[in-house]
C-alpha cells in the first residue's frame, strides 16, 4: 500500500485587533485555535516524528477575572506554547515528504562501463617440439603466463591456442586433439583448461620428477661451479619441483654442502652473528660473499708483475739516434736515451731468482755476461760527460798604496 503524506497544517494565527487591549474573547477564541491545530499537529506527529520529545502542556483556559496585564502575559504564553510545536512539526513534515519522493523517483542511472583495458604487450610463449619433460613444464608455465596477461574469452580458445604452439614431435599429439573438436561430444578435457593441463602433463612431463629432483637434493647432486647466483636458480627450481620447504634442516645442509668451499668458509662469521635467518636471507648471503670474493681474486689477479725483457730501460735497439739520445764515447754501440737512462728500477726477489737460473745478467738481463762485465755500464756512464773542474777563481792583487804627502814647513 502505497504511503500518502497528508496535508500540511499551518500555523494558528492569533485575530488580535490591538496587541496593548486584547480581551478576553480575543484570547479564548485564539486558544479555541490552538485546540483544534494542536490536535491535527500532533496526530500527524506519531508517524512523522513520534520521539519529537515536545511534552509542554497547552494553557488553560483564561479566567474570567484577569486585568489588562495579565491577558497580555496570557497572550504571550500562548504564542509561546505555538512557537515551541510548529518548527518541530515543519521539521518532521519536511524529512517524510523528503523521504517519500526518494522512494517514488526512480533510480539514477548506472555509470556507463568503463572501457576495456588492453592487455599489455608480451612475448608469446616459446614453441614446443616435444624434445623435453623440463621443456614442456617451461612450455606451460609461459602459458598460464601469458593466459593472465592477455585473458581469451573462454577455456576451448585458450586450449586451441597452446594447441597451435606445439611443433616437430609434439605436431602428431596436436593434431589429434585438434581433431576431437569435430566430434558429436567434445572431450572435457578440452574444454576445460585445467583438465587440458593433466592431460598435457600425462603425455609430456615426468611423472617422477618430483623424486629425481628430491634426490638431486639429497645426494648432493647440485653443486656451486660457477656463481652463488646460478647455483641458487638451479638449487631452487629443484626445491619448487620436490615440493619441500624452506625451513627444512637436511634441506639448508644440503644447500651449504653445495656451496664452494670458501664461500662456505667466509659464511661461518657472518652466520653467528645472525640468529635464525630465513632461507631467502642466506642465499642473499652467500651471494654477497661470493661477490666480495671474486672481486678479491680479480684484484689479484690483474696485478702483473713487471717483466725485465719488456721494461724500456733496456730497450736499446733504437738504430737512429735521436735528440734526446747521447751516443757513447769511443763506442760504435747504439746510443740510448738520456731519460731512459736514468730510469733504473730494482729487481725483485722473484726477477733476481729468476735470473739466477736462467744465466742472466742483473743489470741488463742478457745472457752471456755477468753484471761486472756488462756494456750497460759503460753505456750509461757515457750518456752524460763528466763535468770538468772548475777554474780556479783568480785574486785580484792589492792595490800599491799611495804615499803620504810630508807635511808644509810652519814658521814659528
Amino acid at each position: 500500500m502505497a504511503f500518502a503524506l497528508p496535508a500540511f497544517t499551518p500555523v494558528a494565527v492569533a485575530a488580535i485587533a490591538d496587541e496593548a487591549a486584547v480581551t478576553r474573547a480575543e484570547l479564548t477564541a485564539y486558544r479555541t485555535t490552538i485546540v483544534a491545530w494542536d490536535a491535527g499537529v500532533r496526530a500527524q506527529l506519531l508517524f512523522l516524528n513520534p520521539i519529537h520529545g515536545f511534552v509542554t502542556p497547552l494553557p488553560a483556559a483564561p479566567a474570567v477575572n484577569l486585568d489588562q496585564d495579565e491577558r497580555i502575559l496570557y497572550l504571550a504564553t500562548l504564542r509561546q506554547y505555538v512557537g515551541g510545536l510548529y518548527p518541530i512539526y515543519a521539521a518532521a513534515y519536511v524529512a517524510a515528504a523528503n523521504a517519500l519522493i526518494g522512494a517514488v523517483a526512480p533510480p539514477p542511472p548506472p555509470p556507463p562501463p568503463a572501457p576495456a583495458a588492453r592487455p599489455p604487450k608480451t612475448q608469446l610463449p616459446n614453441q614446443f617440439h616435444g624434445k623435453s619433460p623440463a621443456l614442456a613444464r617451461h612450455f606451460l608455465q609461459q602459458c598460464v603466463n601469458y593466459i593472465a596477461i592477455a585473458p581469451f574469452p573462454d577455456h576451448v580458445t585458450e586450449i586451441r591456442w597452446a594447441l597451435q604452439l606445439l611443433d616437430g614431435d609434439a605436431a602428431p599429439w596436436r593434431d589429434a586433439q585438434l581433431a576431437k573438436y569435430h566430434l558429436a561430444a567434445v572431450p572435457a578435457n578440452l574444454q576445460d583448461w585445467d583438465l587440458f593441463v593433466d592431460l598435457f602433463n600425462a603425455r609430456w612431463t615426468d611423472p617422477h620428477e618430483a623424486e629425481k629432483a628430491l634426490d638431486r637434493i639429497m645426494n648432493n647432486t647440485i653443486k656451486q661451479k660457477t656463481s652463488v647466483k646460478v647455483y641458487n636458480d638451479l638449487f631452487n627450481e629443484a626445491m619448487v619441483l620436490a615440493n619441500v620447504a624452506d625451513t627444512n634442516a637436511m634441506l639448508l645442509r644440503a644447500y651449504e654442502t653445495g656451496l664452494k668451499p670458501a664461500v662456505r668458509n667466509a659464511a661461518v662469521g657472518p652466520l653467528m652473528y645472525i640468529p635464525n635467518p630465513t632461507f631467502e636471507q642466506r642465499q642473499a648471503m652467500m651471494v654477497r660473499l661470493d661477490e666480495t670474493l671474486q672481486q678479491t681474486a680479480q684484484r689479484e689477479t690483474s696485478y702483473t708483475p713487471r717483466t725485465v725483457i719488456n721494461n724500456p730501460v733496456f730497450n736499446v735497439a733504437n738504430p737512429t739516434p735521436s735528440r734526446d739520445t747521447t751516443p757513447v764515447r769511443g763506442s760504435s754501440s747504439t746510443p740510448i736515451k738520456v731519460e731512459t737512462a736514468r730510469q733504473y728500477t730494482r729487481l725483485t726477489p722473484a726477477e733476481r731468482e729468476e735470473l739466477r737460473r736462467t744465466g742472466g745478467c742483473f743489470c741488463c738481463r742478457q745472457k752471456g755476461h755477468m753484471a761486472s762485465q756488462c756494456p750497460r755500464n759503460a753505456q750509461v756512464a757515457a750518456v752524460e760527460p763528466a763535468a770538468a773542474p772548475a777554474a780556479p777563481v783568480p785574486v785580484p792583487a792589492p792595490a800599491p798604496a799611495a804615499p803620504v804627502p810630508a807635511p808644509a814647513s810652519q814658521d814659528f
